[in-house]
C-alpha cells in the first residue's frame, strides 16, 4: 500500500503525531501542507511511527514522501570529496 506523508498525517491529529515523533504541532502541520519536509532524523522517526522498521526499504519510505537514507548517503558520498577539492583540505594531496 503506497501512502504519502500527507495522507499518513491526516490519519491522526497533529498533536498525536507531534507527541509520537517528538516535534511541535506546527512542524507536523507544515509537513501536511507541504510547506516543509522533515529532516533525516525526523524522517526515520516518521517511518517507524508508520510501521516501517527497515530504513533501507526505499519504496515504502519514498511512498511517505520523505527522503530515503541510501539517497542521502549517495549524495553525501558524491558532494563531500567535491567540496574538499573545491575549497581545499587541511592536508594537500596534490604535492
Amino acid at each position: 500500500m503506497n501512502i504519502t506523508l500527507t495522507e499518513l498525517l491526516k490519519q491522526r491529529p497533529d498533536a498525536e503525531w507531534a507527541a509520537a515523533i517528538g516535534v511541535t504541532e506546527r512542524a507536523v502541520a507544515a509537513w501536511r501542507y507541504g510547506a516543509r519536509v522533515p529532516s533525516p532524523k525526523i524522517a526515520i522517526q516518521a517511518a517507524k511511527a508508520a510501521g516501517i522498521e527497515d530504513p533501507n526499504d526505499i519504496a515504502r519510505v519514498r511512498a511517505l514522501g520523505v527522503i530515503d537514507l541510501p539517497l542521502i548517503q549517495k549524495k553525501l558520498n558524491m558532494h563531500y570529496p567535491l567540496t574538499l577539492d573545491l575549497f581545499g583540505a587541511e592536508i594537500s594531496t596534490n604535492s
